[in-house]
């Protein structure tokens, strides 16, 4: 009779180890989509207002209304996201690489 009170103990502590090891994965696997649907965009200017400005197929982003007038400037376009800090004629740094 014994016997079977250990066997019994020995399924059901099975059965506790399965159901948190699945737990733990569960947490894990929503942990890790978590982490992947995070994004940092990476537009933030050190300016108090930033201005949205489409011209030419292209959108920019710059700390002034004016292209011709704005320091910083991060421009969107066909091949990525580039970024400049000495105004619309640059150098300009890529940020981000399009691939699609």
């Amino acid at each position: 009779m014994g016997a079977w009170v250990f066997r019994i103990l020995a399924a059901v502590g099975a059965v506790t180890v399965v159901i948190i090891l699945a737990a733990a994965a569960i947490v894990l696997f929503s942990w890790m989509i978590e982490k992947r649907n995070r994004h940092d965009d990476g537009l933030q200017l050190d300016a108090k207002h930033g201005y949205a400005i489409i011209q030419g197929g292209k959108h920019y982003i710059a700390d002034a209304p004016e292209l011709e007038n704005a320091r910083e400037i991060i421009k969107v376009d066909e091949y990525g996201m580039w970024k400049t800090e000495r105004g619309i004629k640059g150098p300009w740094k890529l940020m981000e690489e399009r691939h699609d």
